[in-house]
């Protein structure tokens, strides 16, 4: 606005810093922030896509497995499924034994076994589904607790998670083109106003 302002008086031999190079840069800057914005907000909308579609794994699995028990199945298969139920709500098999610290030696220290990252929770469901596909007398009522159903939500649950890992991907590209523009030594926006300033 400034440069256009001068009118003809702003005239500099250098071409990438006359008036119509300024304002394809400026143009092309607006494009990519637009850009960052835009994918941005399709990141934030699968994120929270998501954490609504995981919000139901914790009880479904505390379902399933009281349905599996009503079943009448093994008190072995019924471990497998308890395993992998723990895994979703993030428990230990055991606690941790707690051992009394020495105040002149450092804390001991803990490794976490939570297993709570998306792809890991949709492995634990995956697991789930497989012990109560071998079990025969599984047969709930309520259809989203069929193996059917379970199907269905570890595949919505997958695609989910998918759909947050590709627009991820799109916003990190977009993020990495725009700072391209803006930053790159010498033909970036801020070094390029330099220039006019000079």
């Amino acid at each position: 606005t400034i440069v256009t302002g001068f009118g003809p008086i702003y005239n500099p031999a250098n071409p990438v810093i006359k008036l119509p190079a300024l304002q394809s840069l400026y143009a092309t800057a607006k494009d990519a922030l637009r850009k960052v914005t835009d994918t941005n907000q399709e990141f934030n909308k699968a994120t929270n896509i998501r954490l609504v579609a995981f919000d139901r794994l914790r009880p479904i699995s505390t379902t399933i497995v009281s349905a599996l028990i009503a079943s009448g199945a093994t008190k072995e298969t019924i471990d497998d499924a308890k395993g992998f139920h723990r895994k979703i709500h993030g428990r230990r098999a055991l606690t941790a034994k707690v051992v009394p610290v020495d105040p002149d030696l450092p804390a001991p220290v803990s490794i976490s076994a939570s297993q709570q990252s998306y792809d890991q929770l949709i492995e634990h469901l995956a697991g789930m589904v497989a012990v109560v596909k071998l079990v025969p007398m599984y047969a709930p009522n309520e259809p989203e607790l069929s193996v059917v159903g379970l199907s269905d939500l570890l595949t919505e649950l997958e695609n989910k998670n998918q759909a947050v890992v590709d627009t991820h991907e799109a916003v990190t590209t977009a993020r990495i083109a725009r700072n391209k523009i803006l930053y790159a030594e010498n033909t970036g926006l801020v070094d390029i106003a330099g220039l006019v300033k000079k």
